[in-house]
């Protein structure tokens, strides 16, 4: 009898798994999908029947995972976001401050299409994500705040306030001269973005 229950109850289980994994494989080939699109086209240029047709699927499919194209997209800008703090993270507690810098400024320069991401999103102050998406890029957001205030803390010897403000004039700063590189300023202008990454640090470390 004690058979007959355990096969009995694995087949609806087992049938629950195949379809969270169809599931799950339709979703992310939607994700991976408005990202082709979203790096051809520009955000303005993203909508949910380019997505779909890029994904192989009729609109109304893709509205079954998503509502709306700014969903897909904060989805995206979600696991970029953790990718990077994750990299930053073990750089900084591997080799430090500059290390942990020196990984976002990397990702983003092999990654430029990410940036014009984070930057088409968080411009407008995330205007159309769904809360829980919205929820989630700031949670990732502190998450690489506090990577980059953690080597603050370690290397500097900074208090946690003082590394915390640190971490965003870092920030900032880097998301400016990412900013400048990508448009091919600072090449105009004579400048070497690496150079100036590493005195930023100097200058926070002294």
């Amino acid at each position: 009898m004690n058979i007959v229950y355990f096969t009995m109850t694995s087949r609806p289980a087992a049938r629950h798994g195949r379809r969270q994994a169809l599931h799950d494989h339709k979703r992310q080939a939607i994700l991976g999908a408005a990202r082709a699109v979203f790096l051809s086209r520009g955000l303005a240029g993203t909508t949910m029947r380019a997505i779909a047709d890029a994904a192989g699927y009729v609109a109304g499919a893709v509205y079954a995972y998503f509502p709306t194209k700014e969903a897909i997209v904060g989805e995206l800008l979600v696991q970029s976001l953790g990718n990077l703090s994750r990299a930053v993270k073990a750089a900084g507690s591997e080799a430090g401050l500059q290390a942990a810098a020196g990984a976002l400024w990397a990702h983003y320069r092999s990654n430029p299409g990410e940036l014009s991401l984070a930057l088409a999103l968080l411009a407008d102050g995330g205007a159309g994500l769904p809360p829980e998406t919205g929820r989630q890029i700031n949670g990732r957001l502190i998450a690489l705040l506090q990577a980059l205030a953690g080597s603050l803390r370690q290397e500097a010897g900074m208090p946690p306030p003082e590394a915390e403000r640190a971490a965003v004039t870092l920030l900032a700063t880097l998301a400016g001269l990412l900013l400048l590189q990508a448009s091919g300023r600072l090449a105009m202008l004579g400048q070497d973005g690496d150079a100036l990454v590493a005195s930023a640090i100097e200058r926070l470390l002294r």
